[in-house]
């Protein structure tokens, strides 16, 4: 069974490995702001508006959270 966006770690919502350099991090949020951003043809028959401003708060919060080297690792150590 495919897990929904929201159960996704942040490495899967970005779909970057756990040792991503950062550049590597940037370039995938900015490819996932294109697939999730309002007026997308990528995603627009696949999720509603509310589902995709969602989404993309997800990534933000992903994004931030993996961009900063001491979040980071706070994540993985908990």
């Amino acid at each position: 069974m495919r897990k929904s966006f929201a159960e996704l770690n942040y490495y899967e919502m970005l779909d970057i490995r756990p040792g991503a350099a950062a550049f590597e991090i940037r370039q995938a949020y900015g490819a996932a702001l294109q697939i999730y951003q309002p007026g997308s043809l990528v995603s627009h028959s696949f999720f509603t508006e509310t589902e995709r401003r969602e989404i993309l708060s997800l990534i933000e919060k992903a994004y931030q959270t993996l961009i900063q080297d001491q979040t980071r690792r706070r994540m993985t150590t908990n």
